[in-house]
């Protein structure tokens, strides 16, 4: 029996989904990024929480399990099919290749983000015993600390602060004499970063750091001033290899235990098979792309969603970008497979997105008690539903107003995935400096790998997939970083009430400033 409670609650969730989703499809259009939105859910609902308590008296509450729920859902359908429509869809539609279907396209869509739910559920139980997803744990500490009132006061005054001083650097420009002299050594002002390393650990963002002496001092020397992009492939390269390498390790150590029914998996053919059907005839029907392209795109969804998870489950920043790229050079030097390999890019795009996502939603729920299963559920309303609102209303009606890549809407990521997709119409796997990228990156990661697998090594050895992902961000990022994990080794358990404040103030301010940004 349906209660009114969790007819309120899921309503409400559906509403803070679409105007998340819609601030994602913005951020990625105007700006190039977008965001996860599993802390702005929690507070959203703690929010709605104290309103319907003051309306009604005997209101009890959001539960801890319905905390998780909610979140899932609202987060499935504001980003993953935020991320594909701002990135991938952006790119169609510059390329002249979205067709004029609406429904079935989002159609698609809801089955490539529920494919990819269902990917990051069934290897659950490994990401979640070895990667903390910083967010997904952020955000179940914060329920924890509304729920049960621990260190209430220190966690507000901090959250608060954080987010006065976002909103007065963002919309105003302005920043005290101290905080520039820290900028001037190399470290940024953000709450955010210095949070997120204190939450991070020394070891990964150590190995960030290492990657970034790599990337941006020691490669640049060794191969020449133009080796930019060959560094990004190879940093590519070495964070598949690493990542599949230890997921195909871990499963041959792990001994073969029988699941209960409370343990459910929905890894059989007959649950995942609907989802596969629907990419496949849409993709074939409407976008037209050869059946050897479509056959290499689902056989590769695994493999990049745990590419994926894995690097959000250490650096909590889904590398959507990195992976585009990755797999438009595989669709483009394969030959005959370059004219659709904006679609194919869309369908592994989508479900990385949509995987990391719910595994970052999955720790949240972790610490919170629900029942994967129960989550699951949620996850998949999020992911189907919200397609179906976002493509025929909103993203047609858009693309008949305003041109993509023009000023109102550059989508600057979609850009340079189109620019990346130029680029591997022109060359072939034979070029030197891609086989000199992608064959030095999968050694790096090999031995990385290795090293990872004995225990006595892997304490003090570098972590390769973050090492690697550091080609991505920028030498103050890292160095700020850095310096939040030394800070938190240095106060222990005292800074992490202070650092999830810092991480979820700035990362829910930053939303008021937004519209006021170029």
């Amino acid at each position: 029996m349906i209660r009114r409670r969790d007819v309120l609650g899921l309503c409400y969730a559906l509403i803070l989904g679409v105007l998340l989703g819609l601030a994602n499809i913005y951020l990625g259009l105007k700006l190039g990024f977008t965001v996860g939105v599993a802390l702005l859910t929690v507070f959203a609902l703690a929010g709605s929480n104290h309103l319907l308590l003051f309306i009604n008296q005997r209101w009890s509450g959001f539960s801890k399990i319905e905390y998780a729920c909610y979140q899932s859902l609202a987060s499935a359908m504001s980003y993953g099919a935020g991320t594909v429509l701002a990135t991938a869809f952006a790119a169609i539609v510059m390329a002249k290749q979205m067709p004029d279907h609406p429904w079935l396209i989002a159609l698609w869509l809801s089955a490539i983000c529920g494919l990819g739910s269902l990917v990051a559920f069934s290897i659950r139980e490994k990401m979640l015993a070895n990667y903390s997803f910083p967010s997904g744990r952020v955000a179940g500490e914060s329920v924890l600390h509304i729920l049960q009132g621990r260190s209430v006061r220190q966690f507000f005054v901090v959250f608060s602060l954080s987010g006065l001083w976002t909103l007065i650097k963002s919309l105003t420009g302005w920043i005290p004499e101290v905080f520039l002299s820290i900028r001037q050594f190399g470290f940024s002002s953000s709450p955010m970063l210095w949070g997120l390393g204190a939450i991070l650990g020394m070891r990964t963002c150590l190995s960030m750091f290492l990657g970034g002496i790599l990337a941006f001092v020691l490669l640049p020397y060794a191969l020449g001033a133009e080796s930019e992009k060959t560094i990004q492939w190879m940093s590519v390269s070495a964070m598949v290899v690493a990542s599949v390498g230890e997921l195909l390790m871990q499963s041959l150590r792990r001994k073969r235990v029988e699941q209960s029914e409370t343990d459910y998996s929905p890894r059989s053919l007959y649950v995942w098979l609907p989802f596969v059907l629907v990419i496949a005839a849409v993709s074939l029907a409407i976008f037209r792309i050869s059946w050897q392209l479509l056959l290499i795109a689902i056989l590769a969804i695994p493999a990049f969603a745990l590419v994926s998870t894995r690097v959000t489950g250490e650096t909590d920043v889904v590398p959507t970008g990195a992976l585009g790229k990755l797999s438009l050079l595989l669709f483009g030097l394969i030959p005959g497979l370059g004219s659709g390999a904006m679609v194919g890019t869309a369908i592994l795009a989508g479900t990385s997105a949509a995987s990391s996502d719910f595994m970052t939603d999955l720790r949240c729920g972790d610490m919170l008690s629900c029942p994967p299963i129960r989550q699951l559920r949620y996850q998949l309303v999020g992911a189907v539903v919200g397609p179906f609102i976002f493509v025929p209303i909103v993203w047609y009606a858009l693309m008949s107003r305003y041109e993509l890549g023009g000023p109102e809407f550059p989508a600057p990521a979609a850009q340079i995935w189109l620019d990346v997709w130029a680029l591997t119409r022109d060359v072939g796997l034979s070029d030197p400096k891609i086989s000199f990228a992608l064959g030095w990156g999968a050694l790096v990661g090999c031995v990385g790998m290795a090293f990872s697998q004995f225990h006595v090594l892997k304490k003090w050895m570098p972590s390769i997939v973050p090492m690697a992902f550091a080609v991505f961000l920028d030498p103050v990022t890292l160095l700020t970083l850095l310096a939040g994990a030394i800070m938190g080794r240095l106060m222990g358990r005292r800074i992490w009430d202070t650092a999830i404040a810092m991480v979820a103030g700035e990362s829910i301010f930053i939303w008021f400033s937004f519209p006021f940004l170029g």
